[in-house]
């Protein structure tokens, strides 16, 4: 497509589609980061080669805590929204 054309409404609805896409994929990626962060920030007290069993258990525990809570977050927002329309 050149400069000059103007993309169609479908054409543009795709491309917006896209750019929320990656946007979403993106901020999902930053979020299991920050998460990722704090949960080893709050587990693993002495860090060195190995994580013992309790700092693997407390890991574990501490990002199933945030993945659930991120599940009802989501489920509750994707319901607000199907209202709203």
């Amino acid at each position: 497509m050149s400069a000059g054309q103007k993309l169609t409404a479908d054409q543009a609805h795709q491309v917006l589609e896209r750019v929320r896409n990656e946007v979403q994929q993106q901020t999902l990626q930053e979020l299991f980061v920050k998460i990722s962060e704090r949960c080893f920030d709050a587990c693993v007290t002495k860090p060195g080669s190995k994580l013992s069993s309790s700092e693997q258990k407390c890991l574990t525990q501490c990002m199933d805590r945030y993945v659930d809570t991120m599940t009802v977050v989501s489920q509750t927002m994707q319901k607000r929204g199907e209202q709203e329309q």
